[in-house]
C-alpha cells in the first residue's frame, strides 16, 4: 500500500478502483477526456417532463429513506473524477426514463463518504439494487447493458 496519500488511484478493467485506505480520496491523477470540473451531471433538466430521474442524495438519512422505499431503488456510488463514472451518467439516465417505476439514486463518495465506508465501496461506480431495505443486487463498474439485466431480473421477481 502508498504510503503517499489516498488520493493514490488505480485505473482497472473499465473503471476506477481506490485502494481500501480510511476516508476517500480527494484527488486523482487519472486522465481523463473530460475536463476535471466536469461534474457527474444533475439530471433535474434532463428528465423534468417525465415523473423519474436520478436524484443525488447528500446525506446518511437520504440513504436510508432511498433504501426502504417499497419498489426497487438503483443507488449508484460515483465520484465526480472517475471518468467511468462520467460516461456512465447519460446512460444511467436514459435507464431513469426507461424504467419510470424504479428509482434511481447517486451518492458521491467523496461528499457522502460515511456512507460509502459504512457499505464498504471501494470501486467507483458501484450500483446497489434495494427493495423495501433489501439489497437485491449489485454491480460494479460501468457496464450499462449489466444494470439493465439485473433491474429487470428484479422487476420480474415481485
Amino acid at each position: 500500500v502508498s504510503t503517499q496519500s489516498t488520493g493514490d488511484m488505480l485505473l482497472a478493467l473499465g473503471r476506477c478502483v481506490q485502494q481500501r485506505t480510511p476516508g476517500f480520496a480527494r484527488k486523482s491523477s487519472i486522465s481523463s477526456p473530460l475536463p476535471l470540473n466536469y461534474t457527474f451531471l444533475r439530471f433535474a433538466s434532463a428528465s423534468t417532463a417525465g415523473t423519474n430521474y436520478v436524484r443525488e442524495l447528500n446525506t446518511s438519512e437520504d440513504y436510508q429513506k432511498a433504501k426502504e422505499n417499497p419498489g426497487l431503488t438503483v443507488v449508484d456510488f460515483f465520484a465526480s473524477w472517475c471518468s467511468p463514472c462520467i460516461r456512465m451518467a447519460p446512460a444511467l439516465s436514459e435507464l431513469a426514463k426507461q424504467y419510470p417505476s424504479v428509482s434511481f439514486v447517486k451518492i458521491d463518495v467523496d461528499k457522502v463518504g460515511d456512507v460509502a465506508q459504512e457499505e464498504l465501496v471501494s470501486v467507483v461506480p458501484t450500483f446497489f439494487l434495494y427493495k423495501r431495505g433489501i439489497k437485491v443486487g449489485e454491480m460494479l463498474g460501468a457496464d450499462v447493458g449489466q444494470l439493465g439485466r439485473l433491474i429487470d431480473e428484479q422487476l420480474k421477481q415481485k
